[in-house]
């Protein structure tokens, strides 16, 4: 099966509403459904989510994908500490008065790609891209 993972003509990120169960960071995937629906439409049987990398695919024929979406995860640790943003991100989070310390950051980001293909076309045009992107 062929992937299609470029050629999108917008990316947009979002950062999702998350919740702490025993101390472990869950995101609240009907977010990033809603999302997702508004954008490629509610054929729930074309879209294949690949469990391991937490990439979703629309699947336009038995040969051919487009990766649609992707879920990330970020923290402090691991994205933030000992890059070149560092300083300005610390202080960025001290002036927004966030609760806790910047080393507690960690958030789950969903990626949504949209494409102008002929292959997906049609339902791009569902929906006003401004409206999407603004939500």
């Amino acid at each position: 099966m062929r992937t299609i993972r470029n050629g999108y003509f917008t990316a947009e990120t979002f950062t999702m509403p998350c919740e702490k169960v025993d101390g472990v960071l869950h995101y609240i995937s009907e977010y990033a459904d809603d999302l997702i629906v508004k954008a490629y439409g509610e054929r729930y049987n074309k879209y294949k989510l690949d469990s391991n990398t937490l990439e979703l695919f629309y699947l336009v024929s038995d040969k051919m994908r487009f990766k649609i979406g992707e879920i990330t995860y970020e923290s402090y640790f691991t994205d933030i500490r000992g890059r070149e943003g560092e300083k300005e991100w610390v202080m960025d989070w001290v002036e927004a008065e966030h609760d806790g310390k910047p080393t507690d950051y960690e958030a789950y980001n969903l990626t949504v790609y949209l494409y102008d293909k002929p292959q997906l076309k049609s339902l791009i045009r569902k929906f006003d891209v401004e409206d999407f992107l603004s939500e």
